[in-house]
């Protein structure tokens, strides 16, 4: 299934983990952290978000997805923004 992923899926899958991980950051207030941490958390979100993507969609849908890379870094990024935020109000209420 991911024989045919090059550079520009793997960037396609980074910014939607950056997504995630920034808002995630930006709704719980949380501190500030480095570069090459933001790096490795967004790849491991965006892999998360893959791997949930190639197990709930069927895998004609899912090769669809990741045969318009563009298509697939904005709705990715859509959910990721959604998946930041609903973690951190579950932190937030963790916290609380």
């Amino acid at each position: 299934m991911f024989e045919q992923i090059g550079f520009t899926e793997i960037l396609t899958f980074v910014i939607p983990g950056f997504i995630t991980v920034w808002s995630f950051r930006n709704f719980t207030h949380s501190k500030k952290i480095g570069d090459f941490e933001y790096l490795g958390l967004s790849i491991f979100w965006g892999l998360i978000m893959v791997v949930l993507n190639s197990i709930i969609s069927p895998k004609d849908s899912f090769r669809e997805v990741l045969g318009n890379p563009f298509a697939a870094a904005i709705a990715f990024s859509f959910v990721g923004c959604i998946l930041g935020f609903w973690v951190a109000r579950i932190a937030n209420k963790i916290r609380k």
